[in-house]
């Protein structure tokens, strides 16, 4: 495995707080909003602090990183696997979890993932 594949096998950079997480768990949170579940929901549900704050922030990110997959800047990790594709056409039943499956597959949870932007100065 060569040195930029582990990079991108970490999957997005923590370094960009909340977009990060926005983006590591694109495609759960698009399946939730799909089936009417709301920012607050979502945001809670995503290890992040109670309260609209949050929720605001959180819907914010995902304008920005929608806006990014559809002018093809941004990527979102493919279901089942950390490394970059291009995103599956495949849905999934949707099902509430607060694990993204790449974060599955590496152990890590969006709580790690939190704790992690928080010590590198990403998320106060």
């Amino acid at each position: 495995m060569t040195k930029l594949t582990e990079l991108i096998a970490r999957g997005p950079n923590p370094a960009r707080g909340i977009t990060a997480l926005v983006l590591k768990n694109y495609r759960q949170i698009e399946q939730a909003r799909g089936l009417l579940w709301d920012w607050p929901t979502i945001a809670t549900t995503l290890d992040l602090p109670p309260g609209p704050r949050s929720a605001k922030a959180l819907r914010a990110a995902f304008a920005r990183v929608r806006r990014g997959i559809k002018d093809k800047t941004l990527e979102p990790p493919p279901e089942g696997g950390a490394a970059r594709s291009k995103p599956s056409t495949t849905t999934s039943q949707a099902g509430s979890q607060a694990i993204s499956p790449d974060a599955a597959k590496s152990g890590q949870s969006n709580k790690d993932f939190l704790a992690s932007l928080k010590q590198i100065g990403g998320e106060k």
